[in-house]
């Protein structure tokens, strides 16, 4: 449970005064140091994500969060001040820094004088130089994380809970997560290649909003050939050598921008910063037995069997895997209008679902796969189905270096493995949930429109707005984040799988925008 303002910890060291903010994962305090005579911050994970089955995942990534910070100190960089067990739980400790957000300061005051912006991009920067001087990247640079500093007005570099250690240029596997507007195409994937020219394109993002007011166009809808808007169509005061500058930093893919934060920097007008010029040194903000205690949980853990399977094979042998099967191998089940199956996986009945299912010849090397999909669905963990559905079929797709789907690919998707991904889940869920189902659902959608229906059925609605109450993706107007979608057996009809729908920054909503007439086409031809 949350601690109440008041509750002491650590035998009477730490008093919590105040809740400063609470987020999908933790909570963050203001306490009082009774040691040091000072405010601090305690951070610590939500007691409601410790029965979720990815809670070890959260706490390798909260106390990464500590790992990061522990291990140099740096004028632009919040410091911690020690790692603490209390009540079966680990806390991070840190400066408590009194001053806004520069998030905070542009709502109130709007785009920054272009010499303010410029210092603190440039103390920002020095910051980032120096943890990827240590190998490690930030993440999730944005004006809600860096904090200004009341009095002096210098910029702090808050929040690493994201951050991760790196190799330059090396591929390599990272959770997907980031801040649309901020975060470069690259880190919407989980494993492509990373360096310092991720954190260079989101400080060059957030100088420009600093200087427009305005968060820039998220790269995955860049990716599809929408244009940026230059800064100085927004802000005609910016100079063409400023401007410059942030579209590079900004270019789309990670080779066209500057390779370094140094590089990226050296593009800004104005002399470089004392902390720019001046060595790089580092010491431990905790004591090193803290840290290898640290360094030990947070060790790299084994791929899990999904990830092992589809690292094993490119997209292009898993598409040769799935061939299209020969006409004799398919037929159409009575009672399922337009539904193709293959008679070698057909389980008629209600009854108990078999351990292990037949594959057709055709499905080949990817049968592993396949069987692991169907140990989930028949185990009834819809959640982890869910996530191997995606995994699978953007393996299948070639899209797994992008993490979503575009319309083309869609088109491309092999027919044969979509019907059997289909019949999976419609058997496993008896007929509540797969592709089928959404299928049917879309088209009522489209009958109830050209019926002309009055009530608040859904006749009034875009076909997206109207898929989405369908299915329960939008609840009384609310669209649900991808984390929020129900995984048990409660959710309305056809809530899962999400399918080619995963990975659009703009949630749900945009997915469907995106790629509504391209799925419902996909879905009449092969379902």
């Amino acid at each position: 449970m949350a601690w109440a303002v008041g509750e002491e910890l650590q035998g009477g060291r730490y008093r919590i005064e105040a809740v400063l903010g609470e987020g999908g994962f933790g909570i963050t305090y203001r306490a009082w140091d009774s040691v040091r005579a000072e405010d601090v911050v305690i951070k610590v994970l939500k007691d409601s994500i410790r029965e979720d089955p990815d809670y070890p995942r959260f706490q390798q990534n909260f106390m990464n969060e500590a790992l990061q910070l522990a291990r140099c100190r740096h004028p632009h960089v919040v410091k911690v001040e020690e790692v603490i067990w209390e009540q079966e739980r680990w806390c991070i400790v840190m400066e408590y820094i009194r001053g806004q957000t520069l998030h905070q300061l542009l709502r109130q005051k709007g785009p920054l004088p272009l010499p303010e912006a410029l210092r603190l991009t440039r103390e920002v920067g020095s910051a980032l130089m120096a943890l990827h001087e240590q190998g490690i990247l930030h993440r999730d640079v944005k004006p809600a994380n860096i904090l200004v500093r009341e009095g002096s007005g210098q910029a702090v570099l808050i929040d690493f809970g994201l951050a991760r250690a790196y190799a330059q240029g090396l591929i390599q596997r990272h959770t997907s997560y980031g801040t649309d507007g901020y975060a470069p195409l690259e880190q919407y994937d989980s494993l492509r290649r990373r360096g310092a020219f991720t954190d260079v394109y989101a400080l060059a993002a957030t100088l420009y909003t600093l200087l427009t007011g305005i968060v820039p166009l998220c790269a995955p809808v860049r990716a599809t050939g929408r244009q940026l808007d230059p800064p100085r169509s927004l802000n005609p005061s910016i100079p063409e050598e400023v401007e410059a500058a942030i579209l590079k930093g900004m270019a789309l893919h990670p080779e066209e921008r500057p390779q370094t934060m140094a590089e990226w920097l050296a593009l800004l007008p104005g002399a470089a910063s004392q902390e720019e010029k001046k060595p790089l040194t580092f010491e431990p903000a905790i004591r090193t037995q803290d840290l290898r205690q640290l360094e030990r949980l947070l060790a790299p853990q084994p791929q899990d069997e999904l990830e092992q399977l589809l690292a094993q094979h490119s997209a292009e042998e898993l598409e040769q895997m799935v061939a299209p099967p020969t006409p004799a191998t398919t037929k159409k089940k009575e009672g399922a209008s337009g539904s193709l199956v293959s008679p070698e996986v057909c389980l008629e009945g209600q009854g108990s679902l078999p351990a292990t299912l037949p594959w057709p010849d055709w499905v080949g090397e990817a049968a592993p796969a396949l069987q692991g999909l169907w140990d989930r669905l028949r185990a009834g963990q819809w959640g982890e189905a869910d996530r191997w559905t995606t995994a699978l079929m953007l393996k299948l797709g070639g899209r797994s270096q992008v993490g979503f789907f575009d319309p083309k690919d869609v088109e491309a998707f092999p027919c044969p493995m979509l019907r059997l991904i289909d019949q999976l889940w419609m058997q496993a869920s008896h007929g509540r949930f797969g592709f089928t189902v959404q299928k049917q659902l879309w088209q009522e959608c489209d009958s109830e429109k050209r019926g002309g229906l009055s009530s608040r059925s859904f006749s009034a609605l875009p076909r997206e707005e109207c898929m989405g109450e369908k299915v329960g993706w939008q609840i009384q107007g609310r669209w649900l984040e991808y984390g929020e979608l129900k995984t048990n057996l409660e959710a309305p009809k056809g809530h899962l799988p999400v399918g080619f729908f995963w990975g659009y920054s703009g949630g749900l909503r945009a997915a469907l925008l995106m790629l509504d007439r391209a799925v419902l086409k996909k879905f009449k031809a092969c379902l």
